[in-house]
C-alpha cells in the first residue's frame, strides 16, 4: 500500500486506541505513535540506497514484515519513542506500535507484491492481490475519517473510517473473485487446471483486471472491465488515462495475447540461454511471473534480453521493473543491469502487452 493511506491508517488506529476520554496532547500522542508504527515497516528501503535494485527487492517486505518478529520490532520502536512514552506508558505505546505494524502488514497483503509474513521460518510470500497499491477507493474514506473527527468525536469516527475502507476492501476482494473465475474458464477451456490462472488488481477502477493464465509456453493474458456496457473509452487517444482504460474490455470481448516465459518459450531462445545464468538468480527469486519484453543482437554481435514481471505491467505504462542481460560476442559472459522506468534511446520497448 502506498505511504499516504498506511499514514492515515496508523493516525486512525492511534486515535481508536487512545485512552477513553484522553485530553488533547494524550490523543495527539497517541496519534502520531500509531503514523510512526504504520510507517516503521518501510525502513527496509534503506536497501535502495546500500544495496543493488534486485537485492533491494528480494529483502523488501521480510524481516520488517515478518509476524513473528513485530513484537521485538514493537519494543524497539516503543523504546525510541521516548515522548510518547513519558505521556502513555510503555505498554500502551507498545500496543499501539504492535497495532500499527501490524496494520501496515495487512495493507500490504492485499497487494500483488507478496508479503514473507512468516519470515524467517519462511520464506514464502503471500498475497491477496484484491487491491492495487495505490486505491483512492481505500484512501478516501481514511482521509474523510481523520477530517471528521475534530467534530464527531475522534475514536468513533476512527472506527467507522477504518471500517468503512475494510468494507471496500472487502467487495474488491469479491471483484477480485469474480474476475479469477473468467481466468479460470479460459483455463478450463485450455485443458489448464484452475491454479494456473491470476487476476491481478489495475490501477483507477476496482473493476480493471489483469487475468493471466499460465501456459507451458508462457502465459495468455487479458484485460478485463467488469461490469455491464461496452467499451467505454474510444481508441486512440492520446493521454495516459485514455492508453490505459482502452486496454480494458468486457469479459464477452476478451483478447488473450502471449506473453513468452524467459526458459520455456521458443520465440526468443537467447532468453533461455540467459535464463539459467548465475546472474540472473536475484531477478529469478523476484519475479513471480517473470517474461520476455524483447531480444535483440547487433552489429557488433552483442546479444541482449530485455525482462519484467507482469504483476506490474499496467498497459500503456512502462513497467517499473525491467532488466536488460547481455553478452558480447556469444560469449559466456552475461551482465545484468536495472533499467530506469522511462526508457531513453535504444533500450527495449516498454510494452509487452
Amino acid at each position: 500500500m502506498d505511504p499516504v493511506t498506511h499514514a492515515l491508517s496508523g493516525a486512525l488506529a492511534g486515535r481508536a486506541l487512545s485512552p477513553s476520554g484522553a485530553e488533547h496532547r494524550l490523543r495527539r500522542a497517541a496519534t502520531w505513535t500509531g503514523v510512526a508504527a504504520v510507517l516503521a515497516p518501510d525502513l527496509d528501503y534503506l536497501l535502495r540506497l546500500l544495496a543493488d535494485p534486485l537485492t533491494y527487492l528480494n529483502w523488501h517486505r521480510t524481516f520488517t514484515h515478518a509476524l513473528p518478529l513485530l513484537p521485538l520490532w514493537a519494543v524497539l520502536l516503543a523504546w525510541l519513542l521516548r515522548p510518547a512514552r513519558r505521556l502513555l506508558g510503555m505498554r500502551r505505546v507498545w500496543a499501539l506500535c504492535l497495532a500499527g505494524m501490524a496494520l501496515h502488514v495487512a495493507g500490504d497483503l492485499i497487494t500483488p507484491f507478496g508479503t514473507a509474513i512468516l519470515w524467517p521460518l519462511s520464506g514464502r510470500r503471500f498475497s491477496l492481490e484484491s487491491t492495487f497499491v495505490v486505491d483512492p477507493l481505500v484512501t478516501a474514506p481514511l482521509a474523510a475519517g481523520l477530517l471528521a473527527g475534530a467534530r464527531w468525536g475522534p475514536r468513533r469516527t476512527a472506527l467507522a473510517a477504518l471500517a468503512a475502507a475494510a468494507a471496500v476492501v472487502g467487495i474488491e476482494a469479491a471483484l477480485h473473485e469474480r474476475a479469477l473465475g473468467i481466468a479460470r474458464a479460459h483455463a478450463a477451456a485450455l485443458g489448464l487446471p484452475p491454479d494456473r490462472a491470476r487476476a491481478l488488481p489495475q490501477p483507477l477502477s476496482p473493476l480493471r483486471w489483469k487475468l493471466v493464465v499460465e501456459t507451458p509456453r508462457g502465459y495468455e493474458v487479458a484485460h478485463v472491465r467488469l461490469g455491464a456496457g461496452g467499451v467505454a473509452h474510444a481508441a486512440g487517444g492520446d493521454g495516459w488515462l485514455e492508453r490505459i482504460a482502452s486496454a480494458y474490455r468486457p469479459a464477452g470481448t476478451l483478447r488473450w495475447e502471449p506473453a513468452e516465459h524467459p526458459a520455456r518459450g521458443r520465440r526468443h531462445p537467447l532468453a533461455a540461454a540467459a535464463w539459467a545464468r548465475p546472474e540472473l538468480e536475484g531477478f529469478r527469486r523476484f519475479a513471480a511471473l517473470p517474461f520476455v519484453l524483447a531480444a535483440s543482437r547487433d552489429t557488433a554481435g552483442r546479444e541482449c534480453v530485455w525482462l519484467s514481471d507482469l504483476r506490474f505491467v499496467v498497459p500503456g505504462l512502462p513497467p517499473p521493473f525491467r532488466f536488460e542481460v547481455c553478452r558480447a560476442g556469444g560469449g559466456e559472459g552475461w551482465s545484468l543491469r536495472h533499467l530506469p522506468r522511462r526508457p531513453r534511446g535504444a533500450q527495449a520497448p516498454f510494452m509487452a502487452d
